[in-house]
């Protein structure tokens, strides 16, 4: 995330990973972080659990989850998409690519399409604001979920005298603020057949020199707030955002998450991009985008949660890169169930061939589908040298394959083996140097994009 977040150049970054049948917690990261060693420090707080801000349209599980559980939801029946103007005030507006089929859309469409009338229309004429506040609060949205944490925020929902626009909106998550840690706790019940576990982190202190167990925890059930049913029902419509082909053409289905289709793991998620206020006013231009997500859908393993503040560029990507990174990497770890279709089409081993003169960009997307690492290093036109070579051993599944092209540059080393380090440098006759450290590449002695020549040496940190 740290580099993703240097890379786009974000204001904040915050991400979580939880199991969601014991909501242990198992990774938690923020950028900027906190490090008392140094003395530029410009942020004191865990974001995670402290950052409460509006968090856009990830809300709208929560809404669409409420209105099944009430029984007021019927994925077949059709809305105008557009602007909603049954209620007092400007008008609530879809975004723009809410157009096709004359924008006459089924309310599961609406859902995958993140169309904001849709979820209006459900809270308003269906569900009743007063209810969508009950089920909000069973979610555990407006208090503290307990996490074992200091400073722990509570986020806020409207005043009981505001206007109806201004409540009706929350149900795709403005004039509501929430922190990550609410939402990583309120989708596990939508991953855990709708028990809500509580979140921890510690699992128990130990004494070292007397082994005895000092404190240790159990999972607790923070709710039930819907029942299987409903949370499989959304687990399924949260699939539909992702899939690349869940409605027809994927390039005009209106999907909001296909940037997060995994082809070897059924993803579930729902994207978000907020507007960013000072003093009440919107600052034009900038935007909080995250995707609150679950996989494997049918038995979830993961529920996770990606937040990018404000990138000066490429938007999204600074989010895509982390969820489908982390998210690939933890469950082939924790051997999480593939997708049927993967399981019988997905060989395990690939078999080299020769790449030479071709275009490195189309050679890594074809490696990738086949579930390779392809590392493309520089910026040519062809490839001039690869490791393995034709006629090698086939690679096992995620293997790295290097490509060569005829101006190469030194690629990002974090979290390399020294094995591929030492294959890249005979690769492209470099020295390394006596590495210090076991493990994976944490430094390097040349930065990335550097032109790499004959000769250049090299020094790697492992940890």
């Amino acid at each position: 995330m740290r580099q993703r977040a240097k890379k786009y150049e974000t204001e904040k970054m915050i991400g979580i990973v939880a199991n969601p049948k014991t909501g242990e917690i198992l990774a938690m990261a923020n950028d900027p972080s906190f490090d008392p060693n140094l003395r530029d420090i410009t942020n004191y707080h865990n974001d995670a659990v402290y950052y409460a801000f509006e968090p856009g349209s990830t809300m709208k599980t929560f809404t669409v989850a409420s209105a099944i559980e009430e029984g007021k939801y019927n994925g077949n029946e059709t809305f105008q998409s557009g602007s909603y103007t049954e209620v007092a005030g400007a008008p609530i507006n879809d975004h723009s690519t809410l157009k096709y089929d004359g924008g006459k859309y089924t309310f599961d469409q609406g859902f995958q399409r993140s169309s904001n009338v849709a979820m209006s229309i459900l809270v308003n004429e269906k569900l009743g604001i007063d209810t969508y506040f009950q089920y909000l609060d069973r979610f555990g949205f407006g208090k503290k979920t307990g996490i074992d944490l200091e400073d722990e925020q509570t986020g806020m929902f409207p005043s009981e005298d505001v206007d109806t626009r201004t409540k009706l909106i929350t149900s795709f998550g403005q004039s509501i603020t929430v922190t990550p840690i609410q939402q990583i706790q309120a989708l596990t019940a939508i991953a855990n057949d709708g028990k809500m576990m509580k979140p921890f982190l510690i699992k128990k202190i130990v004494d070292s020199n007397t082994g005895e167990i000092i404190e240790e925890k159990k999972p607790t059930q923070a709710g039930q707030p819907v029942s299987p049913d409903t949370a499989k029902q959304v687990r399924d419509l949260l699939e539909r955002v992702v899939d690349q082909e869940a409605d027809g053409d994927p390039d005009t289905n209106g999907s909001t998450g296909t940037a997060y289709y995994n082809e070897n793991y059924q993803v579930a998620g729902k994207t978000g991009t907020a507007q960013m206020y000072t003093d009440g006013k919107i600052e034009q231009g900038k935007y909080i985008y995250s995707f609150l997500g679950l996989a494997p859908k049918d038995d979830p393993q993961l529920v996770m949660y990606v937040m990018a503040q404000d990138p000066k560029h490429d938007g999204k990507k600074a989010v895509v890169d982390v969820f489908n990174q982390v998210l690939e990497r933890s469950l082939s770890y924790l051997e999480a169930s593939t997708t049927s279709d993967s399981k019988s089409s997905l060989p395990t081993e690939i078999t080299i061939e020769n790449y030479r003169g071709k275009n490195p960009k189309t050679i890594s997307e074809q490696l990738t589908k086949k579930n390779l690492q392809p590392i493309v290093i520089g910026e040519g036109k062809k490839v001039v040298q690869q490791f393995p070579e034709e006629g090698d051993s086939p690679l096992l599944l995620k293997s790295k394959l290097f490509l060569v092209t005829e101006q190469p540059t030194m690629p990002n080393l974090t979290g390399w083996s020294y094995r591929d380090v030492e294959n890249f440098c005979k690769l492209v006759d470099i020295d390394l140097q006596p590495v210090e450290g076991t493990g994976y590449v944490t430094k390097q002695s040349i930065k990335e994009g550097v032109k790499l020549k004959e000769g250049d040496k090299l020094a790697v940190t492992l940890e």
